[in-house]
C-alpha cells in the first residue's frame, strides 16, 4: 500500500481506512483529529470495519485529547468499527495507558509497528464480508 493524502471518499481497501496524523494530540488539534476520522468513515465508499491510525508522528496525548479519543472510541464501538493504532512508541503508549485509552481501544488493537497492525487487520478482514 502506498501512502496518499487523506481525502474524503477514499479508502485503503474495502473495509479499511489507514490514516496518518502528523502531530501529537493535544487540546488545540484533538477536534480536528476526531472530525477527520469521522468524516473519512462517513465518506468511505464501502462500510468501514477497521480504522487504523498510523501514529508514528505522535509522541504524546494530553488530557483534553484523551477525552476526545475516549468519546471517539465509544462512538466507533456503537458503529462496530475497530480503532487500531500502529507505530505506537513507548511514550505514546504510556500516555494511552495513563488516560485509559488502552482499555477503551483494546490491548490487541495497539501495535508498535504499522506492519503488525495491518497484518492483524488483513487477517481479520478475510473473515468479514466486505462489499
Amino acid at each position: 500500500m502506498l501512502p496518499v493524502p487523506a481525502k474524503l471518499g477514499l479508502e485503503t481497501k474495502p473495509g479499511l481506512v489507514v490514516y496518518r496524523f502528523g502531530a501529537d494530540l493535544f487540546y488545540a488539534n484533538d477536534n480536528r483529529f476526531t472530525d477527520e476520522v469521522r468524516a473519512l468513515i462517513v465518506q468511505a465508499p464501502s462500510p468501514v470495519h477497521y480504522f487504523v491510525v498510523d501514529s508514528g508522528a505522535m509522541t504524546d496525548i494530553d488530557y483534553s485529547a484523551a477525552r476526545s479519543l475516549l468519546d471517539l472510541c465509544a462512538d466507533l464501538k456503537t458503529r462496530k468499527i475497530k480503532l487500531v493504532f500502529g507505530r505506537v512508541n513507548a511514550y505514546l503508549r504510556a500516555d494511552m495507558d495513563r488516560h485509559g485509552l488502552v482499555l477503551a481501544i483494546g490491548e490487541k488493537f495497539i501495535f508498535s509497528t504499522l506492519h503488525e497492525a495491518l497484518s492483524m487487520v488483513d487477517n481479520e478482514l478475510k473473515d468479514v464480508n466486505v462489499a
